[in-house]
């Protein structure tokens, strides 16, 4: 199991929500979980498809492999 909080990107500071990313390996499938401590109003501006998510407080997950060919985004 690994555990790691999320920094800002921009500076490296702790973020204002503290954000825990757990990456679990098991016998068959990889376990990603994000946890994040929040304790306002949720407010979602983005509503269609393509909108510009990453201006806002997104956590991205990317996968890759050494073979092209199994490559994902998720």
């Amino acid at each position: 199991m690994f555990s790691y909080v999320l920094k800002n990107i921009v500076d490296g500071s702790e973020c204002k929500n503290r954000t825990i990313l757990t990456i679990t390996k098991g016998d068959i499938y990889l376990e990603v979980e994000f946890r994040c401590e929040y304790f306002g109003k949720l407010d979602v501006p983005y509503t269609r498809y393509n909108d510009p998510i990453y201006r806002g407080e997104v956590v991205e997950f990317f996968i890759g492999a050494k073979d092209r060919t199994y490559q994902q985004y998720i």
